[in-house]
């Protein structure tokens, strides 16, 4: 299962199409009974889940709440990933937190869309000190 998991994150670091990322999960998830009971129920942290609710409203347009989101951590692998709703649209996320990076899926099934974003969870660096 581990190279599974390295394959999703080098992906995630190096692709320039997020539709591969998301593929290269799925492809996981799918795999069988192993993915998908692998890890344990989760409670991410509050920051987590407003930049996944914020990642969703951009692809969506409008303010969401998740639904329905369940949260599983892969404490080994420092892996976290989620499966959820909002309204008719369904997603996943997942993250890796040695990285602070991850990505979001949701299909608009209305809109026939699905979006797909990389987020950082990491706080940008400073600036350098002005030199006035």
């Amino acid at each position: 299962m581990g190279d599974a998991i390295d394959a999703i994150k080098e992906r995630l670091l190096s692709a320039r199409e997020l539709s591969d990322v998301a593929d290269c999960f799925l492809a996981w998830f799918e795999s069988g009974a192993e993915a998908q009971g692998a890890g344990d129920r989760f409670d991410p942290p509050d920051v987590v889940r407003r930049v996944v609710a914020a990642v969703v409203c951009g692809a969506l347009g409008r303010r969401v709440e998740l639904e329905r989101d369940v949260w599983i951590r892969l404490a080994p692998q420092r892996f976290v990933h989620c499966g959820f709703q909002v309204g008719p649209c369904w997603g996943n996320v997942f993250y890796f937190e040695d990285l602070g990076m991850g990505l979001v899926t949701v299909a608009d099934l209305n809109a026939g869309q699905t979006h797909h974003a990389r987020f950082a969870l990491a706080p940008n660096p400073p600036a350098d000190p002005s030199l006035n």
